[in-house]
């Protein structure tokens, strides 16, 4: 899954949590689309650059209350505009904090930890003017992107992970291959396309993958029955699962034969990674067989014995079923890549067998 930190200019650029992009983003990291990180540090900024804009924002609205809502008082809006409660700016401020901060914790945005840094490295760079200080109009500015920087190059260094930076600020720029796991995107916007376009295709290719599991496994339901009839064979032979259905001796089994047809059902159970997939397949396998015992219509019950005398033995049909439910585990990478045969691994668990008698003189 794409790792992705959001710098606070990016917030800012989107007008915070207005903008589409960021609106994108946050619902990418929501759905677990993409895992979102920041750090305290841009959380400081984002609130600190709101409440300077906010400040803005309420000198502009009071200026228009007292020079610019003359002509707006003959109308409805405009008397409600001018009218309106006076606006605090401490109630706005923490709406905003509350409001951002919920917004973070629903994206499961994590935060890159605070780490030890060389601090003699970082004042090195000021005096010598190097990137983070070199494109400030004030070197000073630069102190909290130089520990950013080290925090998110000391992240991926202990993690071992990529890690895509999304910032407008050059000063990232010079970290840009860093270990092989920095990518820094100037643009965030080219980003969220491209992430689109691969989620798309993912989802594509999750649906394909699965229609694929379906198609192999009805393709092979021919093997799937000879396979699951030579299981069950030893099972069917076994004169002990009739004693239910005969009152007399078992001589013999004969003759099993299994239906054409069985009801096959399949169920997707998990998309365990990107190369297999679990079903639950599921049907019936009808049979009947012939089994020899005493012919009951010649015979003789001696009283004094107290005992039945049998003369002939005859063949009686007896049907029955074999409900079959197992999993199977299935490799489809994608339109190329695919296993074109399914394998039970059957077991004694996965079967279960119902006998029956269209003679009930022998239940």
């Amino acid at each position: 899954m794409t790792n992705v930190f959001l710098d606070s200019n990016i917030f800012i650029q989107e007008n915070y949590l207005q903008g589409k992009y960021i609106n994108t983003l946050l619902r990418l990291g929501k759905d677990s689309k993409i895992n979102l990180f920041v750090h305290d540090i841009v959380v400081g900024e984002v609130k600190s650059n709101f409440r300077e804009h906010l400040d803005e924002s309420l000198r502009a609205y009071k200026e228009f209350q007292k020079n610019g809502s003359k002509y707006m008082r003959n109308v409805a809006i405009g008397k409600s505009i001018v009218t309106y409660e006076k606006l605090k700016t401490e109630e706005l401020y923490r709406e905003f904090c509350n409001s951002f901060d919920n917004r973070l914790k629903e994206a499961n945005v994590r935060f890159i930890p605070y780490s030890e840094s060389d601090v003699k490295s970082i004042f090195q760079q000021y005096f010598d003017k190097k990137p983070p200080f070199g494109l400030k109009e004030e070197k000073k500015h630069g102190f909290p992107d130089a520990f950013l920087i080290e925090f998110i190059k000391n992240w991926v260094e202990t993690e071992k992970e990529s890690l895509t930076v999304l910032t407008s600020d050059n000063d990232f720029n010079h970290i840009n291959g860093f270990k092989g796991c920095i990518d820094v995107q100037n643009d965030h916007r080219v980003l969220v396309d491209v992430l689109n376009k691969e989620i798309i295709r993912a989802e594509e290719l999750r649906e394909f993958r699965i229609q694929k599991v379906y198609e192999i496994i009805y393709n092979d339901i021919s093997s799937i029955k000879k396979e699951t009839e030579e299981y069950v064979k030893d099972y069917l032979y076994d004169e002990s699962i009739y004693y239910p259905l005969f009152i007399n001796e078992i001589y013999d089994l004969s003759n099993l034969r299994f239906d054409d047809d069985i009801d096959l059902k399949t169920f997707i159970v998990d998309v365990l990674n990107e190369k297999e997939i679990e079903v639950e397949i599921s049907f019936k396998l009808k049979f009947k067989i012939d089994i020899l015992t005493d012919d009951e219509s010649v015979s003789v019950y001696d009283s004094e014995d107290k005992i039945m005398h049998y003369f002939d033995t005859i063949n009686i049909e007896v049907e029955g079923e074999c409900e079959i439910n197992t999993s199977v585990v299935l490799s489809v990478i994608d339109e190329e890549d695919y296993e074109e045969d399914v394998y039970l691994d059957l077991k004694k668990d996965d079967v279960s067998i119902d006998v029956f008698s269209k003679d009930e003189m022998y239940y």
